[in-house]
């Protein structure tokens, strides 16, 4: 019979310390600086993004709810501590703060490609002015679309612009997402 006790006692502490040892080997935290390349989805208010470090290397950073800061655009650099999850380059922000504004494309941005989800602040001509989720204002070249494209920008209006980044920081629109046409 103490056998039994003995492998229950076990069994029980196995149960309580079993947590402990499954998550030992993620959450290692960071303390990183660097700029923010290119933005990913929006899912539930968890905006991601991908930003490069001041040693090179590329992150995906998942922000929850409240934990992004005002004015973050492709090109801001940001300082940020995360905790990493179980994918590899990957970190759940705990805090962040920005330590400069946009200037030009950022090095290493992915082809310049950028997705940007934002309300339209200002439109004429072939140039549009939109006020991004994060809060940063950006210059937008609506040349290259087409003539319907460019009647949705109108002011107030929410829009996602995808488009690439030239050499000066303004956006070449390549499209035009709006939540109805």
């Amino acid at each position: 019979m103490s056998y039994l006790y003995r492998a229950l006692a076990l069994t029980l502490v196995m149960l309580a310390v079993a947590p402990a040892i499954a998550t030992a080997a993620l959450g290692d935290y960071h303390n990183l600086t660097g700029q923010i390349t290119m933005w990913g989805p929006n899912y539930y208010g968890e905006q991601i993004a991908v930003v490069q470090d001041d040693e090179g290397q590329s992150w995906v950073l998942r922000f929850g709810p409240g934990r992004l800061p005002e004015g973050a655009a492709v090109g801001t650099e940001i300082a940020f501590m995360g905790r990493e999850t179980s994918r590899a380059n990957e970190l759940d922000v705990l805090t962040a703060e920005l330590t400069s504004s946009v200037s030009a494309l950022p090095a290493g941005a992915a082809s310049g490609w950028a997705v940007v989800p934002g309300a339209v602040q200002d439109a004429s001509g072939m140039t549009a002015v939109i006020r991004s989720n994060g809060g940063a204002l950006l210059t937008v070249d609506t040349s290259q679309l087409d003539s319907d494209a460019r009647t949705w920008l109108t002011p107030g209006r929410g829009v996602t612009v995808v488009g690439v980044y030239r050499a000066d920081g303004v956006l070449a629109a390549r499209g035009v997402a709006t939540p109805t046409p």
